[in-house]
């Protein structure tokens, strides 16, 4: 068992009612979703607070889940059907793998794909343009430079490797 998960564990059983009023005093119910959101200090949206001995900054669904689940086994994580990092409603919690994690934001169509990925180089719109350009007769490296994206990249988009969904 992680450090974290043991000292989540030990302020459940030294300290459950005085865990269960701090949920109460920092959380706000969000009719429209049923989420109980968390008001109180986060981390990329997920609420936390710290443990004492050792002080140890964990996240409040997996402190909500051991509050009222138990335990949480060894490389498992808790997730959340509504997609909403600070809720922290019991009902809305499951546990899975991360690849759980990863098949339910695929299958959500919460993944970052195309132009939505930060680190996208390219829009449909260019992609269009470069396939026109391919069928003039145009090389995939001359393309590239007038895009301003590496041949590669070009080459994954057009061949649809990357862009599946790009016709």
């Amino acid at each position: 068992m992680n450090r974290y998960d043991e000292a989540i564990e030990r302020m459940v059983r030294e300290h459950a009612e005085v865990v269960r009023e701090r949920i109460e005093r920092h959380t706000v119910w969000e009719p429209n979703t049923g989420c109980l959101l968390w008001t109180g200090a986060n981390v990329f949206g997920y609420g936390v607070v710290t443990t004492t001995a050792p002080r140890l900054p964990v996240r409040v669904h997996r402190l909500v889940w051991v509050l009222n689940h138990g335990p949480i086994p060894e490389g498992i994580d808790v997730l959340h059907h509504c997609d909403t990092p600070p809720c922290v409603n019991d009902a809305h919690l499951f546990l899975g793998t991360q690849l759980d994690n990863m098949r339910d934001m695929i299958a959500k169509d919460r993944y970052p794909r195309g132009e939505r990925h930060h680190n996208a180089k390219l829009t449909v719109e260019k992609i269009g343009l470069a396939r026109g350009l391919r069928l003039q007769g145009f090389s995939q490296h001359s393309i590239a430079v007038r895009l301003g994206v590496s041949q590669s990249t070009l080459s994954n988009a057009l061949t649809g490797a990357h862009w599946k969904g790009v016709a």
